[in-house]
């Protein structure tokens, strides 16, 4: 009887190692999917900030004031709105977040920021020369993605 009690014992732990492994594997798995998620969505805000402006450029070339952007809804022209506004269209209208904090993905800054904050996209505009430059800070090594956009 003292062998099997010793011998079903070791099978417990056996068992009980085998479990705490696959937990391991699947939290390391979970944070791997997770974290390249965020990425993705990081660089997919940039490119969408990227394509709308384009997308605003072309219909806006003419000397309309309104372009229509989705659905049959019509915005402003980027040249007849002010920095902020610009803003609040990307994080109001077309809803773009940050997926690392869930709050507004796009910043208005006046010059380079000194320190980027992962997620987000920081937007600096030349109303004289009209551009905008997107900086966009991804979490793989530090990835900075860097545009300069005519509008």
């Amino acid at each position: 009887m003292n062998i099997s009690i010793k011998h079903n014992l070791a099978e417990y732990i056996i068992v009980i190692s085998i479990f705490i492994i696959l937990i391991i594997a699947l939290f390391i798995t979970w944070y791997d999917y997770d974290k390249n998620k965020k990425i993705d969505l990081t660089k997919t805000n940039h490119y969408e900030i990227i394509l709308l402006i384009e997308k605003q450029k072309f219909l806006c070339r003419s000397n309309e004031e309104l372009w229509i952007w989705k659905n049959e809804k019509k915005e402003k022209c980027f040249k007849y709105l002010n920095s902020d506004e610009v803003v609040d269209f990307f994080n109001k209208t077309v809803f773009l977040k940050n997926p690392y904090d869930h709050k507004g993905s796009v910043y208005y800054n006046k010059k380079t920021p000194l320190k980027f904050i992962r997620g987000r996209n920081y937007l600096i505009f030349n109303k004289n020369e009209r551009y905008i430059k997107i900086f966009t800070l991804v979490d793989y090594n530090n990835k900075l993605l860097n545009n300069k956009l005519f509008y």
